[in-house]
């Protein structure tokens, strides 16, 4: 996202929570803890004077919302709606393009559009749909700059381990390399859209430089089986149909979100121009590859084989 806007020509300000990313695209930047509700947003933005704001911060895993519902609802909601009060005082015309999720429709019937009614099932769902509601009032109701990004599942990379992509990723090449006897997983037929983090990074930075706000559904429109990830992930290291490495652990299934997603983000295409160059298995494929030169690394390895557990 930060490359997307600074080779627009924007000045890239940056907010982190522990430290920032060392990729020097980010010209300044400062701390914020989104739990913290005594943190001055509105100081921070008459201080800056953005002329655009892209909320990427939040808790985004699952299964952690449960544990702490009401962090949950007070990083991704409540700290979004203090930024939207503070630029409605300062400068409504400030573009905000806020990170929505596919995860506000539940188990929907039929493929998610921007049309689809919400059906949060989750304390990080509801957090996320108060979130883009909160949103679209401001559009409609005062004429707000507000634009809701709705993303499917989107990884790369950076992507931390535990998240399924990554161990599968790590685990894969973990295997190929000898360091691991087996990779223990959940429920492999969970279907979903998977996309590539970038190419997702750069649907926002085009809604954020669009003349226009709206809501775009973000999704390769492409869904697939963890079970097709996996066979991509083990093609890719030259284990082909190798099935008797991998063991399935119903633990690591998250719970209550087994029903597939579907998504259509052909809104986006036709608006803006915009299309997934990478669906789930040359994500994975990608990601297999990354892991590998990093797991051949001894330096390297054993910190992240010990996050794969």
């Amino acid at each position: 996202m930060a490359r997307d806007l600074g080779n627009a020509g924007y000045e890239v300000f940056g907010t982190h929570l522990t430290q920032l990313p060392p990729d020097g695209v980010v010209t300044r930047s400062v701390a914020l803890d989104l739990m913290d509700e005594q943190v001055d947003v509105r100081g921070l933005i008459e201080r800056v004077a953005p002329r655009i704001i892209v909320f990427l911060a939040g808790r985004s895993s699952v299964a952690e919302s449960w544990k702490d519902p009401a962090g949950t609802m007070t990083v991704n909601a409540a700290s979004y709606a203090r930024i939207l009060d503070a630029v409605r005082d300062i400068d409504p015309t400030i573009r905000v393009v806020h990170a929505s999720s596919s995860e506000m429709y539940g188990d929907t019937e039929g493929i998610i559009d921007e049309s689809t009614s919400l059906r949060p099932n989750s304390p990080y769902a509801e957090s996320k749909a108060v979130a883009h509601r909160l949103g679209v009032e401001a559009r409609e109701r005062n004429g707000m700059n507000i634009s809701n990004a709705i993303l499917t599942n989107h990884e790369s990379v950076r992507r931390p381990l535990p998240y399924v992509f990554r161990r599968i990723s790590v685990g894969a090449a973990a295997l190929a390399l000898g360091l691991i006897d087996e990779l223990v997983l959940g429920d492999l037929d969970v279907i979903r859209d998977w996309g590539h983090a970038p190419d997702y990074a750069q649907a926002m930075a085009l809604m954020a430089l669009a003349p226009e706000p709206d809501d775009f559904v973000i999704a390769t429109g492409v869904s697939v089986s963890l079970r097709d990830v996996v066979a991509s992930a083990l093609a890719c290291v030259g284990l082909d149909d190798r099935w008797d490495l991998i063991a399935l652990n119903p633990a690591l299934a998250r719970s209550g979100s087994s029903y597939p997603v579907w998504a259509n983000p052909d809104r986006i295409g036709r608006t803006l121009g915009w299309k997934a160059h990478d669906a789930a298995t040359s994500v994975i494929s990608i990601m297999v590859t990354h892991d590998t030169e990093v797991l051949s690394d001894q330096g390297r390895r054993s910190d992240v084989l010990l996050r794969l557990g």
